[in-house]
């Protein structure tokens, strides 16, 4: 087992663990390989991005494929969203943005990580 204070050194480290625990005020919330806690709790796909305000997230579960959304406001507005069918929610994100006026910056889209395993199992950042 391998113990560690960074969630990012836990993620390079999870290639190499039979098991991961996650543990939040020190509960352990989960236990599993880090594959199958990757799979289970987290979508297929992740679709981040930034905006110039808030998004209401009952705005962002009206896009097609959504399936979660999440947002943080630190400076910027981050939402995460997790998504069955990124080649439909990625053109109706932006033109929703662009029927509500607001902009989308710094996106990116991939599969889940031990981070978005931990935010959707304790609905908080590492950091928060």
């Amino acid at each position: 087992m391998a113990r560690a204070d960074a969630l990012e050194e836990a993620y390079a480290k999870a290639y190499m663990a039979d098991r991961v625990a996650v543990i939040d005020h020190g509960r352990i919330v989960a236990v599993d390989t880090p594959t199958k806690l990757m799979d289970h709790h987290g979508s297929g796909t992740v679709v981040r991005f930034l905006t110039d305000r808030p998004v209401p997230e009952a705005d962002l579960l009206t896009l097609p494929g959504v399936a979660g959304a999440k947002s943080h406001a630190n400076g910027h507005t981050t939402h995460t969203l997790d998504v069955t069918a990124a080649d439909m929610t990625v053109p109706a994100l932006f033109e929703w943005a662009a029927r509500s006026g607001r902009s989308v910056a710094d996106l990116s889209i991939r599969r889940p990580t031990l981070e978005d395993v931990f935010l959707n199992l304790t609905g908080h950042r590492l950091r928060d």
